[in-house]
């Protein structure tokens, strides 16, 4: 058996320990809450957000080891309420937590913030920065 443990790097994937990662994915957010429409369309969106997210992780052969604190800056024409702004941020944070490989409410391995930035007219995004979470 050998001794030698193979580094993301040596696996073609972008380097775990370099501190933080950010990225950006093109999905604009918005209110769910408020949303009253079939629930076909719903879903429709909520399937294209999680692609869109496991596309880019994909994309950009991203590795991360737990625990991490992920921070999701949701970019758009309006700024949503607190309530509103975590909603809109929910099928995003179902599919990075997917992609990590931890459960999304399991607080021990993975913290979330929410916050979000006016872009310009017609600028949607979602910027996404992952940092290692410090041992208590």
């Amino acid at each position: 058996m050998s001794s030698h443990k193979p580094t993301c790097a040596s696996w073609g994937y972008n380097p775990c320990d370099c501190g933080s990662l950010t990225f950006e994915v093109p999905v604009k957010l918005i209110s769910e809450a408020n949303q009253r429409e079939h629930w076909a369309i719903k879903n429709k969106r909520k399937k294209a957000q999680q692609r869109a997210v496991e596309l880019t992780w994909l994309a950009g052969r991203y590795r991360v080891a737990p625990p991490v604190c992920i921070t999701l800056t949701r970019v758009g024409v309006r700024r949503l309420d607190p309530d509103n702004l975590a909603g809109s941020c929910k099928h995003v944070q179902d599919a990075l937590a997917k992609c990590i490989g931890v459960d999304d409410g399991d607080f021990r391995k993975v913290r979330w913030i929410y916050e979000q930035r006016k872009g310009s007219p017609k600028q949607y995004l979602l910027e996404v920065c992952i940092q290692p979470l410090e041992a208590p």
